[in-house]
């Protein structure tokens, strides 16, 4: 009997319903669903009676300022009118946008996540919305440590940005983001892949953002430095700093990161002359703008007398030096880390 009722609603009514069960028996909020679902253009009265009549006639259920689809709603609906991409794509929208707005703030993404995860286990088709989502999730998921799952999303992104177009401006963010999963992973031959393949597709676009290529030569450059291949290292290291000094030399604290890793860099090849030289010009980048401003720069300076106390003894064993230069204050236990390994 439901279904045949289901027949007599109208599209704009359908197509709601359809949007709510991509949640399953997840309560919604009527704030939630007004910015999921309603268009901007469409009266807010308007709306809400619809919602209102559609739980008077028993295919929402509302208490407490909560709606949830009845079971036999959503099975209707999963039948005749599945959730997919286009009929979504505002709420997909939103919720990527919310991601990146808030990645900093774990708080107030935590009530959208179980959304999210709905989205993804019942939405039907592929978009660029969907695939920025998977992006944004993935991060979201870094942050709290879910490794695994973040690369999941982060491979999802790719697939799904490949299957609608793989030739989009978005992909070679997209394996960027995809390398540097594989870096925290330690996958360093996958992180060198997706890096070199990010670059390649940035450079195609007409109106590439450089960001994202300078973002995988440095992650190329972190890879091929734990594979203590350091020549290559600094090779593309240089290749991300050229990019930055010529184009956005304003960008103090990316050239201040940029010089400070490759004098590491540098430091490991034992070219103790450019360690010095790129670790200076790290310090003198550096913004006073940061928290914990006055730690990292007494780093890099600690760092920087451990550059000139090696070019002066480095006749001397390096499992001696460590530990010489961690004794007399030199550096600290957490720098020798960096410099040593």
């Amino acid at each position: 009997m439901l279904a045949y009722k289901y027949q007599q609603l109208g599209n704009e009514e359908k197509d709601l319903l359809s949007c709510i069960s991509l949640f399953d028996n997840q309560q919604i909020d009527i704030r939630d669903i007004f910015t999921f679902f309603k268009d901007e253009e469409e009266d807010d009265v308007c709306f809400f009676d619809m919602l209102h009549d559609l739980s008077l006639c028993g295919w929402l259920q509302y208490e407490k300022e909560k709606y949830i689809i009845t079971p036999e709603t959503q099975a209707i609906v999963q039948k005749e009118n599945p959730p997919s991409t286009d009929k979504c794509f505002k709420v997909l929208k939103y919720l990527s946008d919310y991601l990146f707005d808030n990645k900093d703030d774990m708080k107030k993404m935590k009530p959208y996540i179980p959304f999210i995860e709905k989205i993804f286990k019942n939405i039907e088709g592929e978009s660029d919305s969907l695939a920025l989502l998977a992006n944004d999730y993935s991060y979201y998921l870094k942050e709290i440590d879910k490794k695994e799952a973040s690369k999941e999303f982060a491979l999802k992104a790719v697939d799904i940005q490949k299957g609608t177009n793989d030739k989009h401006p978005q992909l070679g963010f997209y394996y960027n983001r995809l390398a540097s999963v594989c870096m925290e992973e330690g996958e360093l031959n996958k992180t060198l892949t997706y890096g070199f393949k990010s670059i390649k597709l940035s450079k195609e676009i007409p109106y590439r953002n450089n960001f994202d290529i300078v973002s995988s030569y440095n992650i190329i450059s972190t890879a091929f430095d734990k594979l203590k291949k350091h020549d290559k290292s600094i090779t593309y290291g240089l290749k991300a700093i050229q990019i930055v000094e010529d184009n956005y030399n304003s960008e103090k604290i990316i050239l201040s990161n940029l010089y400070h890793d490759i004098s590491i860099s540098y430091f490991k090849a034992r070219d103790y002359n450019n360690a010095s030289r790129f670790i200076n010009l790290a310090i003198k980048n550096y913004q006073f703008k940061r928290k914990n401003v006055d730690e990292h720069i007494k780093e890099m300076e600690l760092f920087q007398k451990g550059i000139s106390a090696v070019g002066k003894f480095k006749q001397i064993k390096k499992k001696y030096l460590k530990y010489i230069l961690i004794g007399l204050g030199i550096i600290t236990t957490t720098s020798a880390y960096f410099i040593f390994f």
